[in-house]
């Protein structure tokens, strides 16, 4: 018998091999027919590699059938499906001719128009009239009956579901007025009531108003704007002059609920509900005592969405809105005691203050000169200004006295070898110019204080103290930091060895050594 063998690499269509090395399973693929609104049509499992079986047309009234497409392209049935795949049916709306006709029988002007199914009917350049009555519409019957395709005014008012050429008749009647309003709110709603009436046929009933998207509920019809409700018939057969009915309304109450506090409190917490009539609520921020938290508004959303300053009166709809939290109750410090955070904004210094554990990681600095917006750093070091022996300790530099912030780029143009190693030759100075709290956006700008600005501090010692204190000892080597000598940036006039410090126990200022090692801190401006 002769042998066939496979070579490795063969691709066959239509089987998958099974798990124990018998003979492969066929592989299926399905073909989905969606009829978007017409019949249905089952759906067909296609062997891999073979090809589907175009089904007999669905149908859908109104319409003509264009054929199946996957996407934006004709699905051609001639080729192999290996995949799974949903076609979907396209479809022409039809047409049809409608004739329009007065109530007698002759013809309107226009004699004709064309209706497209599932559309309005075009609207017309003019209506017809009948001396001593209204006009109420073209209708589907004689004498305003069936359905209304054109309203009083002669625009197109419903879409048109007949599949066939059709004759509408003009409609005249006695006039009937609807007043929809509600007080001084205009409440514009469909209504699907006639605009006439027939004298001796009279009118049964009035359908019901939808102001649920207005924000009203529906009463019932009325003779007058207070009520009583009308009973039927609402016109009877006897009546024959012009009829008035009155929509009644109630405004929908909506909720309003108020998330994301965290312990804050809410101004706004006795308004809980309004109505489409309500004057427009103005939202006051929430607030928390004692806290380095202020307030970002109300928003839509807990994350996201838009914030919420007001609801304007006629809004509709439940609204939750949700609290949001800055670090930080100022946009930027402003005065002495105020804590820093890294968003650039700040919380100011009070006995009752209280930081939570974020708060406390994210304090940067305290300030302690409020007019030029300085604040100290939160972290310090024993280092000496330069020590014995090195080009800083034995050279005079004509530092500022007042403001600290050019004295390192002094040094710098004087001893720039010496500056190279800042780190062994200037180790205050380097400590304070490579000053990081390991947070973004403050880790720059850092300098050694000069003379004067270790006054400016020692003078608001007590209050910088006692607001590093609410930050905590977890960020700062000492409890209470300015107690003892710290390094200034001033250097002594005509003696290079001697720099200027401060001693925050005895508030007393000297020129020491450069060499000693005394406290260090860093100071910049906000």
């Amino acid at each position: 018998c002769p042998h066939f063998h496979t070579s490795v690499g063969v691709l066959i269509y239509g089987v998958s091999s099974n798990s124990d090395g018998g003979s492969p399973a066929p592989v299926y693929k399905t073909v989905t027919f969606n009829s978007d609104g017409g019949t249905a049509v089952e759906s067909q499992k296609i062997l891999k590699g073979a090809k589907a079986t175009k089904p007999t047309d669905p149908t859908k009234t109104g319409y003509t059938f264009n054929g199946w497409f996957k996407g934006d392209a004709a699905f051609d049935f001639d080729k192999a499906v290996n995949e799974d795949v949903t076609l979907t049916a396209r479809w022409t709306a039809n047409t049809y001719t409608v004739t329009l006709q007065n109530e007698d029988g002759s013809a309107a002007s226009p004699t004709t128009v064309t209706a497209t199914y599932g559309q309005k009917l075009a609207d017309l350049a003019s209506v017809p009239t009948k001396a001593g009555a209204t006009f109420g519409g073209y209708y589907t019957e004689k004498f305003a009956g069936g359905t209304k395709f054109i309203d009083k005014d002669g625009k197109g008012c419903a879409a048109w579901n007949i599949a066939s050429n059709t004759t509408l008749y003009a409609a005249f009647g006695v006039a009937i007025i609807y007043n929809t309003n509600h007080g001084a709110f205009n409440i514009d709603v469909e209504n699907s009531n006639p605009d006439i009436y027939i004298v001796g046929k009279g009118l049964t009933s009035l359908a019901a108003l939808d102001g649920t998207a207005k924000g009203y509920t529906f009463n019932g019809w009325s003779r007058t704007a207070s009520g009583p409700v009308i009973t039927e018939p609402a016109i009877s057969t006897t009546e024959d002059t012009p009829q008035t009915f009155c929509a009644l309304w109630t405004p929908i109450e909506y909720s309003i609920t108020y998330e994301g506090l965290d312990g804050g409190t809410n101004p706004n917490a006795s308004t809980t509900s309004y109505t489409v009539e309500t004057a427009t609520i103005n939202f006051a921020d929430a607030v928390k005592e004692n806290s380095a938290y202020g307030s970002e508004g109300w928003f839509d959303a807990a994350t996201g969405g838009n914030k919420v300053e007001s609801i304007p009166q006629g809004s509709t709809g439940n609204k939750t809105l949700y609290a949001r939290w800055l670090l930080g109750t100022k946009t930027s410090p402003s005065e002495v005691g105020d804590i820093v955070f890294n968003n650039g904004r700040a919380v100011a210094y009070s006995d009752g203050l209280v930081l939570d554990d974020a708060a406390k990681a994210a304090a940067v600095a305290v300030i302690f000169d409020a007019t030029n917006k300085k604040g100290v750093g939160l972290q310090q070091s024993k280092l000496t200004w330069a020590p014995a022996g090195t080009t800083g300790y034995t050279t005079e530099f004509a530092t500022n006295d007042a403001d600290g912030s050019g004295n390192w780029a002094v040094i710098q143009a004087a001893d720039p070898t010496g500056a190279e190693a800042a780190a062994t030759n200037y180790p205050a100075f380097n400590f304070c110019n490579t000053y990081n709290v390991a947070v973004a956006g403050v880790s720059t700008g850092w300098y050694l204080p000069s003379h004067g600005e270790l006054a400016a501090l020692l003078n608001q010692k007590s209050k910088v103290n006692n607001a590093i204190d609410k930050i905590g000892t977890s960020v700062l080597p000492v409890t209470d930091p300015f107690v003892a000598m710290f390094w200034s940036s001033t250097q002594q006039e005509d003696y290079s060895e001697n720099a200027a410090s401060y001693n925050f126990a005895n508030d007393s200022s000297s020129y020491n050594y450069k060499s000693n090692e005394y406290n260090v801190r860093a100071i910049r401006k906000f």
